[in-house]
């Protein structure tokens, strides 16, 4: 008698080609849901890093009795510096502050830091970079001096960060009313005036350190750092670390205006620039001087951005600003 032989029973192609096509089926459904987790725990650390810098503002408002401007006098050396440098030692960055304002060429004073780049920007360098997310509110875009000098225009009422810096002295500037939290409260109301925002303007870095103007070490350097950092840009204060507003909207002051466009990552001169934008789908991340983050949809009434940039909009450069109704939930949605 023959012996029966046992046949191994196995996947036939069909079957195969079916379990192929249901593990590609539910990676298509699971993809998208894994990719926008992770950009939600993204854009969450991006509200944390926001509250942080909102944190250290408080903490230098309480302490100098007025708020930091988007130029400053900074340490013994006077050195000028953005918001950026103002904060950095409230960011548990004291030895940073103290190597950028001393004489001592050797240290190591340009570095990236966590707390002022969005987790969702993507082209930001890290390593020793000081690339930068984040911008301040600097109110009326032409309070922002062409010449680089100082600017007799920037009103309190139109923005919280004003020109802090007396260009011919080297020292605080005393010539602009003092602004603090409590002036902001008696006014437009803290929970509804601007602070921070993201910007990707700030986005586009370069990829060594031969230009520096889009850096939180936006500040005119001593002479033996233009190796470092290229040569002093008596604009990169001022341009470079602010968002603002205008008179009127084009598509590219708008909220992501304009934010597929190249020329929007080219054209660093223009205060057009300087407006809130993100990588985030919809709109930008956004804190107020109470210190409360806000996800701002791209799609907010133009009238409303400028109205929730001003601290006393009705003294404002906003065109027919004492007409304009006060702000309420509503205009967030």
């Amino acid at each position: 008698m023959a012996a029966r032989t046992r046949r191994t029973k196995g996947f036939t192609l069909v079957e195969m080609l079916v379990v192929i096509t249901i593990i590609g089926t539910l990676a298509a459904i699971l993809l998208p849901a894994v990719q926008g987790a992770r950009e939600a725990a993204r854009s969450l650390q991006c509200r944390a890093n926001l509250e942080n810098l909102a944190a250290a503002t408080d903490i230098y408002e309480s302490a100098m009795t007025q708020y930091p401007g988007y130029q400053n006098t900074l340490g013994a050396t006077r050195t000028k510096g953005s918001w950026t440098m103002a904060l950095l030692p409230h960011l548990d960055a004291g030895p940073v502050f103290d190597a950028l304002t001393d004489s001592d060429p050797n240290n190591d004073r340009y570095v990236y830091l966590e707390v002022l780049n969005c987790p969702s920007d993507v082209s930001q360098a890290e390593g020793n970079f000081p690339s930068l997310s984040y911008v301040a509110n600097a109110g009326w875009a032409g309070n922002i001096n062409a010449s680089g000098g100082y600017s007799e225009s920037d009103s309190i009422h139109d923005g919280i960060f004003v020109d802090r810096f007396d260009d011919a002295t080297n020292t605080v500037d005393n010539r602009k009313p003092n602004l603090n939290k409590d002036t902001v409260g008696n006014n437009d109301g803290t929970q509804f005036t601007l602070l921070f925002s993201e910007n990707l303007h700030e986005a586009r870095q370069p990829t060594s350190l031969n230009n520096r103007a889009n850096t939180w070490a936006a500040f005119e350097q001593p002479a033996y750092d233009v190796e470092k950092l290229g040569a002093p840009d008596a604009l990169a204060p001022k341009r470079y670390t602010v968002f603002v507003w205008h008179g009127t909207a084009n598509p590219f002051r708008v909220i992501n205006g304009e934010k597929y466009n190249e020329l929007a990552r080219v054209d660093n001169s223009s205060t057009d620039a300087a407006r809130p934008s993100a990588f985030h789908v919809g709109g930008v991340n956004v804190v107020f001087a109470a210190s409360n983050s806000f996800f701002m949809r791209e799609t907010i009434d133009y009238r409303v951005y400028q109205q929730l940039c001003t601290t006393n909009d009705k003294k404002s450069h906003i065109p027919g600003a004492a007409g304009l109704p006060p702000l309420s939930d509503a205009d967030f949605q």
